[in-house]
């Protein structure tokens, strides 16, 4: 649980006070994952509440989101203001099981009932108050510093479209690549591998390869 808590607020660069919306979140996410219990699948969530869960109410942690909001307290909103607002989604609310949004510029949480949720944008290119300080970094440590700008930045997000499917894929950067080799952790060519899960892997890793090359 502490992984995956970690690994949400690195994906959005978040800084370590918003740990508590991550790791009820990974609570959440683990207590729908069904494991054996008695002869047949079962969550804990089934074992609770005896009805499975309803994957539809998970939200994308700590995602840019713009909501509804006419009013200001009891004040209404004139029709020369703007009749929306920003927020960093923190989940559901305990309380409604609707949307939690939090806004850093007025430090206040809103619960709208109509939103949309940008995915692809990071909370911390917008608010200047969100500001990484995790201290979770992957290869840090290189002997010799690269010669030309990183073109891909930790924190950046990319997409790469996949040559075969065509599914346009989207992610955040984790790490720095020096170089070709540097990009894979695994140099093992597919036929020497007898694992279908390292074999998708090898090709997931080939495809981001070529992105790479191509962005050069």
């Amino acid at each position: 649980m502490v992984h995956m808590s970690r690994v949400y607020l690195t994906e959005k660069q978040m800084p370590q006070n918003f740990w508590f919306f991550s790791i009820r979140h990974a609570a959440q996410m683990m207590n729908m994952i069904p494991g054996k219990y008695k002869g047949s699948l079962a969550s804990p969530f089934m074992l609770v509440h005896d009805t499975p869960a309803n994957c539809c109410t998970l939200v994308p942690l700590f995602s840019v989101c713009y909501f509804n909001h006419t009013k200001d307290g009891n004040t209404k909103r004139s029709k020369n203001q703007a009749h929306t607002m920003d927020g960093t989604v923190l989940g559901r609310s305990t309380a409604s099981n609707t949307l939690l949004v939090y806004n850093p510029r007025n430090k206040s949480y809103y619960q709208p009932d109509s939103y949309k949720i940008d995915p692809y944008r990071l909370p911390g290119s917008i608010y200047p108050t969100i500001k990484y300080d995790g201290g979770l970094f992957c290869s840090l440590y290189w002997d010799t510093a690269p010669l030309h700008d990183e073109p891909f930045p930790p924190g950046t997000r990319v997409e790469c479209q996949d040559p075969v499917t065509r599914v346009l894929q989207a992610g955040t950067v984790m790490d720095i690549p020096m170089d070709s080799s540097a990009l894979f952790i695994g140099t093992l060519p597919p036929r020497m591998m007898n694992n279908s899960l390292l074999e998708r892997a090898w090709n997931v890793k080939t495809q981001l390869h070529e992105c790479y090359k191509q962005a050069q």
